[in-house]
């Protein structure tokens, strides 16, 4: 069954509170905020975050951003904040990178459990701008309390050579797929990324609930590896392709 909808949070099929973690690459941090505006929109008390590192002015798009590292008065401030606009963005510290440091899965998992807002997203990797990213042994970093793992990938990849310029952790990539050094990012190879047991789903929570988003549609130019891609993914787990650019995502269950 396939579907169309303009509702970012319909088509991950989120439920009245949830945890999402974002892994892999295509665009993470953009879908992270474009989804925390429509929930908010919405009348949800929203809390972004990252368990790597995110660049500031990225973080800024939030009305308020609270460092956990700046003493113990950040919990009143978080309290006030969400009063206040009923979405922040909570990070460690600042580092002299001009980059913020995430926050630790423990205070992740604490601040979903505690109930403090009705949605906590995070990014729960690094894909250096890269559409496609394959994890390291020790990535994703996905709190337990996650309920729902989005695996991203940006399809402007799609009939790219596997090389570093559009694989992030390259060299892992071709041994998780098979790839050659130089390949076509054929559907295929792909699929063996978003499918394999230590690809983008390694480390995912049990019970959680697993989509593939298949970002950047607009940006495919041959539509027929798109359609081998869903044939291949289909069926799978719940299915998104979109554009969060465009703001159109269609479902595929």
């Amino acid at each position: 069954m396939r579907r169309e909808t303009r509702d970012l949070a319909e088509a991950l099929g989120l439920r009245a509170r949830d945890h999402v973690a974002l892994v892999g690459g295509g665009g993470k941090t953009t879908v992270m905020f474009a989804l925390a505006d429509q929930l908010k929109a919405k009348g949800s008390t929203v809390l972004t975050s990252t368990t790597t590192k995110v660049w500031e002015q990225q973080a800024q798009k939030a009305p308020s951003v609270i460092l956990e590292g700046s003493g113990p008065q950040w919990k009143e401030e978080l309290v006030q904040v969400l009063d206040r606009h009923h979405y922040a963005f909570i990070a460690g510290e600042r580092l002299a990178s001009g980059k913020l440091q995430g926050i630790s899965p423990t205070l992740a998992d604490r601040l979903f459990r505690d109930r403090v807002v009705d949605y906590l997203i995070l990014e729960a990797d690094g894909a250096a701008g890269r559409p496609v990213k394959a994890p390291a042994r020790y990535e994703p970093v996905i709190p337990r309390t996650a309920t729902v793992v989005v695996a991203m990938a940006g399809l402007e990849a799609l009939g790219k050579p596997c090389t570093d310029e559009w694989v992030f952790r390259a060299e892992r990539f071709m041994e998780l797929t098979g790839a050659r050094q130089g390949e076509f990012l054929k559907p295929v190879i792909l699929a063996r990324l978003l499918q394999h047991q230590r690809g983008l789903f390694q480390g995912c929570p049990k019970g959680a609930r697993r989509i593939i988003f298949l970002n950047k549609v607009d940006l495919v130019q041959d539509r027929t590896w798109l359609d081998e891609l869903v044939g291949i993914l289909a069926g799978k787990c719940r299915l998104v392709l979109g554009s969060v650019k465009e703001g159109i995502y269609q479902v595929h269950r």
